[in-house]
């Protein structure tokens, strides 16, 4: 479990220094990382087969190491309109079709959560590609996922809640979809409503304060 931690953080930390060969991860597929990025997805897949009590722990590497591999997702990602998808892929689809089925209301409060944590980081992974890159399937993952998304974590009735000790985490996580939704997609304010709603909880006046700091700050630096 540390080890995810700090690998997904090494992720993150290579996409802020060194955005320019990410970007470039996109359109060329280098084959060391991907043969990597692959067996340790494998990996991780035993990992939460035998250990049930944290089978969504993973999740959130897993996704990663995925946006790491574009041509394997748009190859998963394009399975579903009917398209083939090699055998090795069969395990990465499943875990597609495991993440957005437990974004729905319905779905179990540990997957709910868990999938709430890993498509945020997709929406954010997402913001460091260039938005004129449409074509790229990242972009249409998130769009086929944003809206169950804004519904789990903006509903104004019930806010989302691992409970008090993930608090300062949750919140973390509101801001981080906040800004990535805006970034996406500017002219959709769903979000901002919630958060401007002067009957919300005060939760989301704090998110939304916070994120406008955070933009505000990014643009004067620029």
């Amino acid at each position: 479990l540390v080890l995810m931690t700090s690998l997904e953080k090494a992720i993150w930390n290579w996409m802020d220094n060194y955005p320019n060969e990410f970007t470039e991860l996109q359109s060329v597929q280098n084959d060391e990382l991907t043969r990597c990025c692959e067996n340790l997805f494998d990996m991780l897949d035993s990992f939460a087969e035998t250990k049930k009590r944290h089978q969504n722990s993973p999740w959130p590497l897993q996704m990663m190491l995925l946006v790491l591999t574009p041509k394997i997702l748009e190859e998963i990602y394009n399975a579903d309109t009917g398209a083939p998808c090699s055998a090795k892929h069969l395990p990465k689809q499943k875990f597609i079709m495991s993440v957005k089925r437990a974004l729905t209301p319905h779905g179990k409060a540990a997957s709910n959560e868990a999938a709430a944590v890993t498509c945020v980081k997709l929406c954010k992974a997402a913001t460091y590609i260039n938005i004129l890159d449409s074509n790229n399937v990242i972009f249409s993952l998130v769009q086929s996922i944003i809206s169950d998304l804004k519904q789990l974590l903006f509903k104004a009735d019930k806010p989302f809640s691992r409970g008090t000790l993930f608090m300062s985490q949750d919140i973390d996580l509101l801001i981080d979809f906040f800004l990535a939704n805006f970034r996406l997609n500017p002219h959709n304010n769903d979000t901002l409503k919630v958060c401007l709603n002067t009957q919300s909880p005060s939760l989301y006046h704090h998110v939304l304060v916070s994120s406008l700091h955070i933009i505000i700050t990014q643009r004067r630096l620029q």
